[in-house]
C-alpha cells in the first residue's frame, strides 16, 4: 500500500465488494461505509454487516471485515506505545501518513441497542489511540488514523451524552444544519439525499433556485466546520 495515493473517494456499501475494505483502500478511498446489524443469533455477539437483514451471515462481522484488518494494518505501520504516549501516528496510507480514513457506520438495527455494542467493538482501536476524538480542553479534534462517523438509527443523544470524551461523530441532517446542536464537537458530516434538497431536476440541470439552496446549505455546513455530503445524486442511468 505504500504507493497508493489517497483521494476523496467514498466506498458505499463496501461490504458488497469482492474484497471488503482492501479493494477500497487499493483505490485510495479515504471513506468506507458499513451497514451494521445486531446479531440476534448470538444474543449480543459480534455485529453483522449487510445492507438488508435477509443478507446477514454469521461470518461477515464488523470485527472480521473491518476492525481487525484495520488494527493489523495500523499496528504494522505504527509502534502502538509511541502513538499512545506522543499522539504521533502513521495513517493507513504511507504515502500520506497524516491522512485520516473515515469509517462510516450506518446503524440499521435499533440505535439504542446498537450503541453500547459499537462502542465496545471499537475498543481495540481506541486502546491504541487510533481513533480521532474531540478534545474538550482545546475545543478541537485530536486527529488519528481513523475517524468514526455514525449514521442511520444512531441516537444523537447517546453520542453526546459523554461530555468529556467523544470518538464517534454524527452524520448531521444537512437539511436541518442550522439547528444549534450540530457542530464540530459532535458531528463530522452533514448529509442529505439530493432529491430531498432539490426535488426534481429538468434536463439534468439545477435551476437558479435549486443552486441557491445548495449553496446556502453548503455554506452553513462549512461555517460549522463540517463536511457537506449529498447522496442519491442523479445519474445518467
Amino acid at each position: 500500500m505504500k504507493d497508493i495515493i489517497p483521494i476523496a473517494c467514498h466506498s458505499h456499501n463496501d461490504y458488497d465488494r469482492s474484497v471488503p475494505l482492501f479493494e477500497a483502500l487499493a483505490a485510495g478511498c479515504t471513506g468506507v461505509e458499513v451497514d451494521m446489524w445486531l446479531n440476534n443469533e448470538t444474543n449480543g455477539g459480534d455485529l453483522l454487516v449487510a445492507h438488508f437483514s435477509e443478507s446477514l451471515e454469521q461470518d461477515r462481522t464488523l470485527q472480521a471485515l473491518y476492525i481487525q484488518p484495520l488494527l493489523t494494518i495500523l499496528d504494522n505501520l505504527n509502534n502502538a506505545s509511541d502513538t499512545t504516549s506522543t499522539g504521533n501516528f502513521t495513517g493507513i496510507f504511507p504515502s500520506s501518513p497524516t491522512t485520516t480514513l473515515t469509517l462510516f457506520l450506518d446503524f440499521k438495527s435499533n440505535g439504542s441497542d446498537l450503541w453500547p455494542l459499537v462502542t465496545k467493538e471499537l475498543e481495540p482501536l481506541r486502546s491504541r489511540n487510533y481513533l480521532s476524538h474531540w478534545d474538550n480542553d482545546t475545543k478541537t479534534i485530536t486527529w488519528a488514523p481513523l475517524i468514526i462517523v455514525a449514521s442511520g438509527t444512531a441516537r444523537f443523544s447517546l453520542l453526546t451524552s459523554n461530555h468529556t470524551y467523544r470518538d464517534i461523530f454524527y452524520d448531521a441532517p444537512l437539511t436541518n444544519i442550522s439547528e444549534p446542536q450540530y457542530d464540530s464537537s459532535n458531528s463530522y458530516y452533514a448529509s442529505a439525499p439530493m432529491g430531498e434538497t432539490v426535488r426534481k431536476m429538468w434536463f439534468w440541470r439545477f435551476s437558479t433556485k435549486q443552486m441557491d439552496k445548495l449553496k446556502t446549505q453548503v455554506a452553513a455546513t462549512l461555517e460549522k466546520g463540517l463536511k457537506p455530503r449529498y447522496w442519491d445524486t442523479p445519474s445518467g442511468k
